[in-house]
């Protein structure tokens, strides 16, 4: 989890990098995407080095050209700019910066989504996959495990995937399960559902209905949430019979909760006052 103080400096990476980008194809992202998140593992596993990297009392040229001088030839150009951009940048504490970098990496995975014209898919995967962590619970608790190998989480949730979703879809995924420093998989798809929002210029709103919504009804809802926030809404929404009618939405921390069965929970508070 990203600090407030070093937002700033993800905002700056992220305004920088369709320019870093510029010219790449869906699989020159996917490349790089690998290359970045290679770069993220090793910030992880060298404390020393990744403390290095973001101590902001050494210039940030000294920082970059460490970080350089360390990268094996395997890692390309694009990667070294973004990288030497990404490591230049002010960040809170040595995890924001790992934490950036493999943010970084998975962002350019949805980005060659996006190329490849199968973003919305992506996210149709993974908001399933969300809904189901949140009622599986046994099956998150097990996923989450922290004692468990990350080896043997992934193979778990890649035996509930692999060959059911899109290759990016299932890739983010392992990055969220082998990353050391996600703990909880529910938090790491809500994360992933954001950006690829965001590189839609858009904002993700998690609706809940007692019953499906006619396409119709989605793109209205979706016009009148865009005319509330004042930006493009992505609605997606998850069935539960268990709130009788109405919509619980979701915009970011933001609970918009006009369920019957709230409405009736606020009745029985008020009688038994």
């Amino acid at each position: 989890m990203i600090h407030p103080a070093s937002r700033t400096s993800l905002a700056q990476l992220r305004a920088q990098l369709a320019s870093l980008t510029a010219g790449l194809s869906g699989q020159d992202l996917v490349e790089l995407s690998q290359q970045v998140h290679g770069v993220g593992n090793l910030l992880v596993e060298q404390p020393r080095l990744r403390r290095l990297l973001a101590d902001t009392s050494t210039p940030a040229a000294a920082r970059t050209s460490l970080l350089v001088g360390l990268l094996p030839t395997s890692v390309g150009a694009s990667a070294r700019e973004l990288l030497s951009v990404l490591v230049g940048l002010r960040w809170s504490t040595a995890w924001d910066l790992a934490d950036a970098v493999h943010l970084t990496a998975d962002e350019l995975l949805l980005t060659s989504a996006q190329h490849q014209s199968v973003l919305g898919t992506v996210e149709d995967e993974l908001f399933r996959l969300e809904r189901l962590m949140l009622v599986e619970n046994e099956l998150a608790a097990t996923i989450d495990d922290a004692g468990a190998e990350p080896a043997r989480r992934w193979a778990l949730l890649k035996g509930l995937v692999a060959g059911k979703v899109n290759v990016v879809t299932e890739t983010v995924l392992q990055h969220a399960v082998m990353n050391s420093r996600r703990r909880s998989i529910a938090t790491a798809i809500g994360d992933l559902l954001e950006s690829a929002a965001r590189i839609q210029n858009e904002a993700l709103a998690r609706v809940t209905s007692a019953s499906a919504l006619t396409d119709e009804q989605q793109q209205r809802l979706a016009a009148v949430l865009t005319g509330i926030y004042g930006r493009k809404i992505s609605v997606r929404v998850a069935i539960d019979p268990s709130i009788r009618g109405g919509l619980v939405i979701r915009v970011g921390d933001e609970l918009i909760d006009g369920s019957v069965e709230s409405r009736l929970h606020a009745v029985r508070a008020a009688l038994a006052a």
